[in-house]
């Protein structure tokens, strides 16, 4: 499972944020094995600990060895190399592999 988070530019706008949620979420039922993605901001009660991050993104995959699929996928890579120097200081990516309980 990618979790990533993101340190926005000051130059990031709510239409930006719209834009690319909506072409990340187009990603599921089209890059294999990518169940399930979300976005979003942090709690506010506890957004102190994100340390600056103001976006993370969860995405469900059916399998570990899904990762490289979704992070190679060509159209995953088009979003990544558009928006990132336009939207994003700053991205972390961490890939977990959760139990079969979720």
């Amino acid at each position: 499972m990618p979790i990533v988070l993101f340190r926005l530019k000051d130059s990031y706008t709510e239409s930006d944020f719209i834009s690319w949620k909506s072409q990340v979420e187009a990603l599921v039922g089209v890059i294999p094995g990518l169940r399930y993605v979300d976005i979003g901001n942090p709690l506010a009660s506890t957004a102190f600990r994100a340390k600056g991050f103001d976006l993370a993104l969860v995405a469900i995959l059916e399998r570990p060895e899904d990762a490289p699929i979704y992070a190679e996928h060509p159209k995953h890579v088009k979003i990544v190399e558009e928006l990132r120097p336009k939207l994003f200081d700053e991205v972390v990516v961490f890939d977990l592999q959760v139990s079969e309980r979720i």
